[in-house]
């Protein structure tokens, strides 16, 4: 029954009898016809503001009865509108909350450490705890604009983002959006979100000019391989933006550049070293060129030559030239493998 804001200030904080009636009779409206009919009201009248059919709150207007009734209600049903858009919010807010809790601790491997049951928390969710499980990592990449640009990208960015995991929400998945990279768990096979994903990222494409990489893990057996799952798909993905594609693409272990990619820095710039440390910049640029367009040509010196015009003797001279500042020769296949290791 305190007042809370008002146009006339020496009357906040003072108590409101006619709010005291209202409760205790549950109305919607209370006619004041008259200064002081009620202990601290002015004549006027109160309208009482719902929630879930419960009086949360009450707006009073002043003056004649009859001439603000109209004007009143109005504002009623808008402040129960503002009320309930809030309400909905705060519940969103906690929504995502819990889902982005209940990701975090599958894709760490750490649901059992807390006090909740992932089967069940997953059964909630309409997933299968006991059936395949796949995960893919999407990535809004950067753009560049100007001061004035940046509030409105920003906006359309939390709208794409909200699109997308409301999106992946009805196709049965469990997702989180954490900035600008969204993780999604999902009981369907590769092939299959493969396909949902196209189409969303191509709708992001071209109702918002946004950009989005994507990586799908292997199928994992259950929810206890989910974590493995996330890091196959984080390694994708951090390999896909590492070597500019764009794109949705699936983990491949057997792809040699992304072997390379993973390796310790330590040992790639080692072997980097011994491999070239013979060679001016110029020499191992000229050399990568090479190797890489014999690997191209799958070792075959026709191939090679018709390919890039080059004479036979001429590649002799540089796989000569190859072996002589590296030791190594390229027409072993195990020593070609280091090179273009190296190269990678």
């Amino acid at each position: 029954g305190t007042i809370l804001t008002c146009s006339d200030a020496s009357r906040i904080g003072t108590k409101h009898a006619g709010t005291f009636l209202m409760v205790d009779q549950n109305l919607n409206e209370l006619i004041v016809e008259r200064e002081n009919m009620y202990e601290g009201c002015t004549m006027g009248m109160i309208f009482s503001i719902r929630f879930s059919s419960k009086i949360v709150g009450f707006i009073g207007g002043r003056g004649v009865p009859a001439e603000i009734v109209g004007y009143g209600r109005i504002i009623q049903k808008m402040t129960e509108l503002l009320v309930h858009e809030k309400f909905e919010a705060f519940r969103q807010e906690i929504d995502d909350h819990a889902r982005e809790l209940l990701v975090h601790q599958l894709v760490t491997g750490t649901s059992s450490d807390h006090m909740f049951d992932a089967k069940k928390e997953l059964a909630k969710k309409g997933m299968d705890s006991n059936g395949k499980f796949t995960v893919a990592v999407l990535r809004f990449l950067s753009h560049y604009f100007t001061e004035n640009d940046k509030e409105i990208d920003e906006t359309k960015r939390k709208i794409a983002r909200r699109y997308v995991v409301n999106y992946l929400l009805s196709n049965g998945m469990l997702v989180s959006d954490n900035k600008d990279q969204c993780v999604v768990i999902s009981n369907h096979s590769r092939s299959f979100l493969l396909r949902r994903l196209r189409e969303l990222l191509q709708h992001i494409e071209i109702q918002y000019q946004m950009r989005v990489i994507g990586a799908i893990s292997n199928e994992m057996e259950n929810y206890a391989g989910i974590p493995e799952g996330f890091l196959q798909a984080v390694a994708t993905i951090r390999f896909i933006k590492s070597r500019g594609i764009e794109g949705l693409h699936y983990y491949d272990p057997t792809n040699l550049d992304f072997i390379v990619k993973q390796l310790p820095e330590m040992h790639k710039e080692t072997l980097y070293q011994q491999m070239f440390s013979g060679c001016t910049e110029e020499e191992i640029q000229e050399f990568r060129s090479f190797i890489v367009a014999y690997v191209a040509c799958n070792g075959s010196l026709k191939v090679l030559s018709e390919r890039y015009y080059l004479h036979k003797n001429t590649i002799q001279y540089k796989i000569k030239r190859i072996h002589k500042k590296t030791g190594k020769d390229i027409r072993r296949h195990d020593e070609l493998m280091i090179l273009y290791i190296a190269i990678l």
